[in-house]
């Protein structure tokens, strides 16, 4: 992922990595294209009161498109909105004159393919740790859904960390598998294409499940920066465990589509969530989950936790429950872990009837 504004600065190392291009090297538009900047700021309504100037997004193609032309570029692997308004319709508009075979943005909507073209998806994470914790991390963004399409970034990180992190990640899930970025989104373009009638062809679940140490039953945990846990013990002694922090922590989960699919389609549904844990302090435990109403972290109730030492069983109802997978990593709905030394041992979802 270079800037071409390096031609400038150091033509002679741009000349070097396409002269020596390998059948393993692709190459795309770096941070946000050929410069470093927020696009959503380049819309009129974001500039006029900062600077008064009109909209700049026909000079950013401008002076994108002849780069894209000289270098064959026409993926822009990651653009940058920072705390920055999103780029919205015109940006996205802007991006398809020069790069049409995919974007990844940061305050996008999670995937899709715009003017039924240039696909999309939103930046999972950036990507930090030794090559096995990375790779395991990986496996769990994989989750239950699929296909699912995970784009992330690293930084300063060599080929050999890059090797070993995408081993690791195989070898905890063999449904990962590692694509060049063009192969990746013609991928995307023909899944969201075609996703209805996927729908339509999966097995409806009643309810979902996650019991620790056992295979996923519609639910499954997801391990992101803000949200590490550990799974250990076997058969009915295992757990899955987030130790105690001065921060507040989340466990994160993510639902399978054929139970989440009605709720996806239907506003309005609730859903229920029950957690078995070890109540081993007194404390405070919450929900956020992906509603249609009000965003993909809208509070759910809060339980307190009396420190009996016991196992003990809390449900959290989440009406006008989405689930569309909008969360951090693509998870649906997090624990909120109010400083406490957090051990579950079963997670059960279920739809509230309607009367009930």
């Amino acid at each position: 992922a270079f800037n071409p504004n390096l031609d400038r600065r150091a033509p002679h190392a741009m000349h070097y990595v396409r002269t020596n291009q390998s059948p393993n090297d692709w190459f795309m538009f770096g941070d946000s294209g050929a410069g470093y900047l927020n696009p959503g700021m380049l819309l009129e309504e974001h500039r006029r009161g900062m600077s008064g100037l009109p909209c700049g997004l026909e000079a950013w193609v401008a002076h994108n498109r002849p780069y894209a032309e000289r270098y064959d570029l026409s993926i822009t692997g990651f653009i940058i909105d920072g705390h920055s308004p999103g780029m919205g319709e015109q940006g996205k508009d802007a991006y398809l004159e020069f790069s049409s075979d995919g974007i990844v943005g940061q305050n996008i909507a999670p995937q899709g393919v715009h003017r039924d073209i240039m696909p999309y998806v939103r930046m999972k994470l950036d990507l930090h740790g030794s090559p096995p914790n990375a790779g395991a991390t990986i496996a769990s963004l994989a989750g239950i859904n699929v296909p699912k399409f995970l784009f992330i970034r690293t930084i300063l990180k060599s080929p050999s960390w890059h090797r070993e992190t995408m081993e690791a990640a195989v070898a905890e899930n063999s449904n990962v598998e590692f694509v060049d970025p063009y192969t990746f989104f013609l991928l995307v373009k023909a899944y969201e294409q075609t996703k209805e009638h996927i729908a339509l062809a999966l097995p409806a679940m009643s309810e979902a499940e996650f019991v620790a140490g056992q295979p996923f039953n519609g639910l499954a945990p997801v391990r992101v920066a803000d949200g590490p846990f550990t799974v250990s013990g076997e058969g009915d002694q295992a757990v899955l465990q987030q130790e105690k922090s001065e921060r507040v922590r989340y466990v994160y989960f993510e639902i399978a589509d054929a139970f989440s699919a009605p709720f996806q389609r239907t506003p309005g549904k609730t859903a229920v969530v029950t957690v078995t844990l070890l109540d081993n302090a007194p404390g405070e435990i919450g929900i956020h989950y992906d509603s249609h109403t009000g965003s993909a972290y809208r509070d759910g109730p809060r339980h307190r936790l009396d420190g009996t030492r016991e196992w003990i069983s809390l449900s959290f109802e989440l009406p006008d429950a989405a689930f569309t997978h909008s969360q951090n990593g693509g998870a649906d709905f997090r624990f909120v872990n109010f400083h406490n030394n957090l051990v579950i041992r079963r997670v059960h979802v279920t739809a509230q009837e309607n009367g009930d």
